[in-house]
């Protein structure tokens, strides 16, 4: 099977990135994990992601992953501070999740950005959750 980044199509006009967290957890909630995810907002593809937890570490690992192609785009985030850390601020508009400019994935039942399959992704998630 083909890596993801050897899979992404890039957009016709110059790549723009929307990056959002979500935390869950392994059997207690002290036991936080952060999925950190860059979308294209053209394609509403998955450019790159990490889990980790929810520090400019992790973010950098993020912005490691993101293929070149895509490393010199326009980025949206929110506010959390570690994406200002880690994106040129040539390149980073942090931006309130009201504004509709983030990615939003996991928010509203997962499907503001990333369609059904982060919805369902989600709803296994709390299915599990539930189930503890």
């Amino acid at each position: 099977m083909p890596g993801l980044s050897e899979t992404l199509v890039m957009p016709e006009q110059a790549p723009i990135l929307e990056l959002d967290e979500l935390w869950s957890f392994v059997l207690k909630k002290a036991n936080k994990r952060w999925i950190w995810i860059a979308l294209c907002r053209q394609t509403r593809q998955v450019v790159a992601f990490v889990i980790g937890d929810r520090s400019a570490a992790t973010c950098q690992r993020l912005w490691e992953k993101i293929p070149e192609a895509f490393r010199q785009a326009h980025c949206f985030s929110d506010f959390w501070e570690a994406y200002q850390l880690v994106i040129p601020p040539e390149q980073h508009h942090a931006s309130g999740k009201e504004s509709g400019e983030t990615a939003q994935a996991f928010g509203s039942g997962g499907t503001t950005l990333c369609g059904n399959a982060w919805r369902d992704l989600c709803e296994k998630r709390c299915r599990f959750q539930r189930a503890m």
